[in-house]
């Protein structure tokens, strides 16, 4: 019921989002490599040699030390 009342108030039809959110839990598990082939998406497929993208620039985050 809270996931349809989000859906709801995005305006997103519930049977749209559950196949978006299974696409993205099938992709998931592939990796973007076999995906994008097997889904014909090799032009959209954003990675570098099989990594996506980091989502945030990690230069400016300082490493863990240890005790």
């Amino acid at each position: 019921m809270y996931l349809n009342d989000i859906c709801d108030r995005m305006g997103m039809d519930t049977i749209s989002a559950g196949n978006l959110a299974a696409v993205t839990i099938e992709a998931s598990t592939q990796g973007i490599r076999p995906a994008e082939k097997e889904w014909n998406m090799e032009d959209q497929a954003i990675h570098v040699k099989g990594l996506e993208p980091a989502g945030h620039d990690p230069k400016v985050l300082k490493g863990v030390k240890e005790a």
